[in-house]
């Protein structure tokens, strides 16, 4: 009996690598049945594990350069002695008039919660703007003091054939304060 067994299992084997050895030359061009299947998984596993890979190394990055960005922040920022709210509305007014964008609406501009020695201030808007007032706007937002597009949402004034979009601007202000020296007293 135990004989029967060996050569049944032999030959069991035999059939098994006969039928292997068929497939892989039928299956020379395309996909292997199960094998694939495992060669997908761990590809898209690779995958993952390499976009991973990736946010890490631009957080590590992104921590080195924070300082320089500070400084950079602070080079075009709004000084703390400045009356932001009055300057940062009237310069956007002023971006937008020049650039011939239409303003439909902007609210007062408010401070926000920020950190030690950093003020933050939003405002918002709608507006009517065409794609070069947009660029116009962009580069002047750029220039210091610099002002920020914290949300912005945009859309077609009409879907079949727009002539400008309708806007809705979040603009944000950072203001550092200034740094004061300690007192000794003697």
């Amino acid at each position: 009996m135990s004989e029967n067994i060996r050569k049944i299992m032999m030959m069991g084997g035999a059939v098994l690598l006969a039928v292997t050895a068929v497939m892989s030359i039928v299956y020379r061009d395309r996909d292997f049945p199960v094998v694939s299947g495992w060669i997908w998984k761990a590809e898209r596993q690779r995958k993952d594990i390499n976009k991973k890979i990736d946010v890490q190394e631009k957080i590590i990055e992104g921590h080195m350069t924070a300082d320089q960005e500070l400084r950079q922040l602070k080079a075009v920022s709004f000084k703390k002695n400045d009356a932001v709210t009055e300057i940062m509305r009237s310069r956007i007014e002023q971006v937008f008039n020049v650039s011939g964008a239409k303003i439909m609406t902007i609210g007062s501009p408010r401070k926000l919660k920020g950190v030690d020695g950093i003020d933050l201030y939003e405002i918002n808007l709608t507006a009517q703007i065409k794609t070069n007032e947009l660029e116009l706007i962009a580069a002047e937002f750029s220039k210091p003091p610099r002002l920020l597009w914290r949300a912005v949402n945009f859309r077609p004034n009409n879907m079949l054939k727009p002539e400008y979009l309708n806007a809705n601007l979040t603009i944000s202000a950072i203001c550092f304060h200034a740094e004061e020296p300690e007192e000794t007293t003697p």
